[in-house]
Formats: structure tokens, C-alpha cells, sequence
């Protein structure tokens, strides 16, 4: 089978400014003073009221490239200024990022045609498909291009899963579907992950760096217990905001909902979640809620807060464990590190 697709091009966008914080549910301890015995008490009132201004139409999504991007950024500088922290970029709180914003030509229209042993398809652009990518070029064209279905693209040795198995893939164009039809899963940590409440345990959606370990020192100190991401099919390593950093060879913690709910029956958690997902999360249902369960929120703010502490004070520079297909980007970060300060050697090529 192979697959004629017309040739479509990107336009390179402008630069943009981006706050260096990013988590809107982390404004509250801006302002807190701490030490190493006693550990700061967020507070609640400022949680609430920050999603509820964060969440509302005024900022219109946040999304990029958009008024309300302008509208949030705005809002988290005065946040840091008012807890009197200092500007972290040459003297500014926000850092140029560029962008790219691809626009798929429609003149002369673009057509995909799928070549088969039954047949020939041919799909109507704006109709029956879409096509954009996520490339950094002008052009693709995938002109006589064989066509592999390889079900979720999905590898996870830890379930024994690995959809590439036996499959040649180069030179290929591989077909995907998205998500799992189980999936229940939803990123969405914090404050803004359906409002469970406290929880036994916590989500760790990567596991294959060293941050791990210092996520199960202090989740243990909160008397949790870490799960490893319970939906691996999801893809929620490669889908999430996280990929970019870890490309440039920045390990991130990505933590996802904790489902085993202090107080609740068990099956609770899942259940809630799977109700988040089916009728709220990325639709307009999905809105503020004053009367929420606040206190897993306030949980899981305590435990970033441990997490970021333990690495500040900590002496070493966390890595990818040496199997993992990101230690090599990190391991280039850590040689740059230790080439101009004689640090980070210790992480390197164990």
C-alpha cells in the first residue's frame, strides 16, 4: 500500500515571551517564608483564588500566540514580584522562546490519495481530512510513501507491549491510533485534576531518572506510596508538555493523579476520573467550582514544594538512568556543566 500526499508548506512564526513559571497552582507559596524545619502551609484561600481568575473566560483559555497568553503571563510577573523574587533573565522575569506556527496551504488544495491491491481512496482536505505538522520545515512530501499500522505505537517493555515488534518501519509512514479506548487517565495534576481529595498514593508518569527517587523520598514523607503511571498505552511520556525538555536534556517530574482516595471506597478514585474524563475534562462543563474537595490540591502543592526543595539543597545533578533514550542529551547538558564550572561530573556515564 502506498499513500500520494500533495505537497503543503509551514510558515515560521514570530517570537514570543514566556513567564519561567508556569504552573499557576504554585503562586501561593511565592509569598511563603521558609526553613528547613517547618515546612510552609499554603494557603487556600490564595489557591482558589488564583484558579478561579487563572480558569475564568477574561483569560480566555491562555492559550498561545492570544490576548489571554499576554493576560497570564502579566498576571504570574506580579505574582513573583510580589513575593519579591528577583528576575531570573537579565534582569527581566520573562525570556524570548521562539515558535512555530505552521499553516497548511490551501491553494492548489491539498489531496491525499491511498493507493491499494483493492483500490484507490481519495480523501477531500477540510472535508474527510486534515493535515499540519510538527516539523520545523517548509515542506513535506510524502509522494508514494508505504503506509505501516502500528495499532497505539506504543513500546512498554514493563507490560511486555512493543507495537514495533517485527514491523520495518523505515523509510515508512506509520499509522497510529491515539489514546487507548480504556484510557481514563488524565494528566491534569493539582489543583486542576477533578478535585479528588487526599490521596494514598501518586502517579509517577516517568520513571527512568533519577528525579524518581527523590519523588518517593517525599512522597514518603507525606506517608504516600508512588505507583508507576498506570496507563503506559496513553503515551502520556511523549504527549505531554514534558517531551521538550527532555529532548534538551532537562529531566522533569511528571506526576499524574492519585486515585486511592482517603475516606472514599475503593474504586473510587478510578471512577471519578473516568467521570472527569467522559464529561468534563477538555469541554466547557470543565469550568471553576468554589465547592470542590481542595485538600488533595493542598497535598499535592506540599509534595512539589518537598520535591523542589530536596533537589535545591541537594549536591547532585539528576540524570536519566543509562538504558533510557534521553541519557545521552542529558549527559551532553552535564559535559557542558562540568566543562564550564567542574561540576556535574558525577552524573556522567555511569
Amino acid at each position: 500500500m502506498s499513500r500520494r500526499l500533495d505537497r503543503f508548506h509551514a510558515t515560521r512564526s514570530r517570537y514570543r515571551r514566556t513567564a519561567f513559571a508556569a504552573m499557576a497552582g504554585l503562586l501561593p507559596l511565592f509569598g511563603m517564608a521558609t526553613s528547613a524545619a517547618a515546612p510552609p502551609v499554603f494557603s487556600l484561600r490564595h489557591l482558589k483564588h488564583d484558579t478561579e481568575v487563572l480558569s475564568s473566560d477574561a483569560f480566555e483559555g491562555r492559550g498561545p500566540l492570544s490576548a489571554g497568553e499576554d493576560k497570564t503571563v502579566a498576571y504570574l510577573i506580579t505574582a513573583m514580584k510580589r513575593a519579591g523574587l528577583a528576575p531570573g533573565f537579565h534582569g527581566d522575569y520573562v525570556q524570548p522562546v521562539p515558535l512555530l506556527e505552521a499553516q497548511t496551504l490551501t491553494s492548489p488544495a491539498p489531496r491525499l490519495e491511498v493507493i491499494g491491491a483493492s483500490g484507490t481512496l481519495n480523501f477531500s482536505y477540510g472535508q474527510e481530512v486534515t493535515l499540519n505538522t510538527r516539523r520545523s520545515t517548509s515542506e513535506i512530501d510524502l509522494e508514494k510513501s508505504d503506509i505501516v499500522f502500528v495499532g497505539y505505537g506504543v513500546t512498554a517493555p514493563d507490560r511486555q507491549w512493543n507495537d514495533y515488534a517485527a514491523i520495518d518501519v523505515h523509510g515508512k509512514t506509520v499509522l497510529i491510533l491515539i489514546n487507548d479506548p480504556d484510557w481514563r487517565n488524565p494528566l491534569g495534576t493539582g489543583p486542576f485534576g477533578g478535585m479528588l481529595g487526599r490521596t494514598r498514593d501518586i502517579s509517577l508518569v516517568a520513571d527512568q531518572t533519577d528525579l524518581a527517587d527523590v519523588v518517593r523520598e517525599a512522597a514518603t514523607a507525606q506517608g504516600r506510596v508512588v505507583k508507576s503511571d498506570s496507563s503506559p498505552e496513553a503515551g502520556d511520556r511523549y504527549r505531554s508538555d514534558t517531551l521538550s525538555f527532555a529532548r534538551a536534556g532537562v529531566p522533569v517530574v511528571l506526576l499524574g493523579n492519585g486515585i486511592d482516595v482517603i475516606g472514599k471506597p475503593p474504586g473510587y478514585g478510578k471512577s471519578a476520573l473516568a467521570d472527569y474524563s467522559d464529561h468534563r475534562y477538555h469541554q466547557p462543563s470543565d469550568a471553576y467550582d468554589p465547592h470542590w474537595d481542595w485538600s488533595g490540591a493542598l497535598q499535592d502543592l506540599a509534595l512539589y514544594f518537598d520535591i523542589g526543595q530536596r533537589l535545591a539543597d541537594g549536591s547532585t545533578w539528576p540524570n536519566w538512568y543509562a538504558n533510557d533514550e534521553f541519557r545521552a542529551a542529558r549527559d551532553q547538558v552535564l559535559r557542558a556543566a562540568a566543562g564550564s564550572s567542574g561540576e556535574g561530573r558525577d552524573r556522567l556515564d555511569e
